[in-house]
C-alpha cells in the first residue's frame, strides 16, 4: 500500500483471499519492480507472489529436511517482474 500511494501515476493493486502469512513488517516504499530472496538454493528454484510465497518456503523447508537445496524468490510484483533477479538465480544452478 505505501508503495502505491508513493507513485505519481496509477498503479495497480492485488489484495489475494489468502490470509497474510503472519510475517510482521514495518511499513516502507518497496522499490517497484524489485524481488526478494527469501532462501538461497542451488537446486531448485521457487518464485511467487503474494500469499504463495509462505507456500514456497514451506515447501523449501519439506524438501531441504530431505536435502534438497532450494531458493525461495518473492516476485512482489508481477509487471514489472525482477526478471534478471530470477535469471541469476537460475544461473547459479548446475546446468543453469
Amino acid at each position: 500500500m505505501w508503495t502505491a500511494l508513493a507513485q505519481d501515476h496509477p498503479f495497480a493493486l492485488n489484495y489475494p483471499r489468502d490470509p497474510a502469512s503472519g510475517a510482521e513488517r514495518t511499513p516502507q516504499v518497496l522499490p517497484v519492480g524489485q524481488g526478494e530472496i527469501l532462501r538461497e538454493g542451488r537446486e531448485i528454484l521457487l518464485v511467487g507472489l503474494g500469499p504463495i510465497v509462505a507456500r514456497g518456503v514451506a515447501v523449501e523447508d519439506a524438501l531441504a529436511a530431505e536435502g534438497w537445496s532450494v531458493g525461495v524468490i518473492n516476485a512482489r510484483f508481477l509487471k514489472p517482474i525482477d526478471r534478471q533477479l530470477i535469471l541469476d538465480r537460475r544461473a547459479e544452478a548446475p546446468g543453469g
